[in-house]
């Protein structure tokens, strides 16, 4: 019998921090997965944890590139060998509560329509100190409010949440057309925050660790590249905006939310 969910870990370089991402993945309450882990080319000890880990888990699948084929690329290829209907991103950097697949599972369940399921992010420091960003309380509000409310306010690290694997394979179209792994992870997400797929729960947390932003690789840097990134994180926005399956007036209600937030994020 097929798993439940399939757990995409891409992995470059992680050794540092792969063994507690291991860990959150086996400590999980819910147990029915299969894990896919494609590590990049790394140079340091990845691939060996992952072997130790697949030896003595059956549910673990590796896959290591000849070379490295760069990030997007990399999360694309788990979602692409995914074979169940429900599927989750975990980096090889983050970590999540035990009962956090059991909850986001149970959300889907609980909304049909749901498309995304996402927990409380929390955020951690450089300097040690963390920050809980709490998911909207979205009780009782129609389609289009819940895509105003997450429009005012969207968390990259929904991305880590559990997706219907067909939802996320149509959004994620347009992330591979923007192109760029900066930014990249709200362009999939915001067709699903359009429509209003998107739940929440306070009850399960993600975890991930903020980098300095001199160690995060694809942030635009210089005039120019934040410039061209502006133009086309904008281009890419609106024409989410357009190809949405709205109302006109919902869309013209939705536009100037969410060019605050395209400013806010070229920032």
């Amino acid at each position: 019998m097929a798993p439940r969910v399939t757990i995409g870990l891409p992995v470059y370089n992680g050794a540092a921090s792969l063994a507690r991402a291991i860990a959150s993945i086996e400590a999980q309450s819910l147990t029915d997965f299969a894990v896919i882990a494609a590590d990049n080319a790394s140079t340091d000890d990845s691939w060996d944890i992952l072997q130790a880990w697949a030896a003595r888990d059956d549910r673990v699948t590796l896959q290591r590139h000849a070379e490295n084929i760069g990030a997007l690329a990399n999360f694309r290829y788990l979602l692409d060998a995914a074979a169940t209907e429900r599927f989750m991103w975990h980096a090889c950097d983050d970590w999540a509560s035990a009962n956090y697949l059991e909850c986001l599972d149970a959300l889907l369940d609980a909304h049909p329509r749901c498309a995304l399921a996402c927990g409380d992010v929390v955020k951690h420091t450089v300097d040690g100190g963390q920050k809980r960003r709490r998911f909207p309380d979205l009780a009782g509000l129609s389609p289009l409010g819940r895509a105003l409310t997450l429009l005012k306010r969207p968390r990259a690290p929904w991305i880590y949440g559990l997706f219907r694997t067909d939802d996320l394979r149509r959004v994620q179209q347009a992330a591979d057309q923007f192109g760029h792994a900066w930014g990249g992870d709200y362009i999939a997400l915001m067709g699903l925050i359009l429509e209003g797929r998107v739940h929440g729960t306070s009850d399960a947390d993600f975890h991930y660790r903020m980098s300095a932003p001199a160690d995060q690789p694809y942030r635009p840097v210089g005039r120019t590249a934040r410039w061209r990134f502006f133009r086309a994180y904008l281009a890419a926005n609106l024409g989410i905006l357009r190809d949405a399956d709205l109302p006109l007036l919902h869309k013209t209600i939705c536009l100037p939310v969410l060019l605050r937030h395209i400013l806010r994020a070229v920032r």
